[in-house]
């Protein structure tokens, strides 16, 4: 069983071909892209807002499983913390979905 509250740290990508920056920035220098369900732990969830393509949100800080570390765009980043559907569950541990 996964307690929920530790899932907060770790998340995948939502979609296909997203780039992973060095800052969090659209301008910072692109470290490569990836795709969808990538894995990943979150190291930092940053407090400033962008808007990239008319979606606003924020950037995380990233530590990929290969030992990369970077910033996603928060649009594209699923945590983990939430339940399948982007809801949080009603119960306090659930199976490893």
């Amino acid at each position: 069983m996964v307690v929920r509250n530790y899932l907060k740290y770790f998340g995948r990508l939502n979609d296909n071909n997203v780039r992973l920056r060095k800052g969090p920035s659209s301008f910072s220098e692109s470290l490569g892209t990836y795709p969808n369900k990538t894995g990943f732990r979150i190291l930092e969830k940053g407090t400033a807002e962008e808007t990239i393509g008319g979606r606003k949100n924020v950037w995380y800080k990233v530590r990929l499983l290969d030992g990369t570390e970077g910033w996603f765009f928060g649009t594209f980043v699923h945590n983990l913390y939430d339940g399948p559907n982007g809801d949080p569950p009603p119960w306090p541990n659930v199976a490893d979905w």
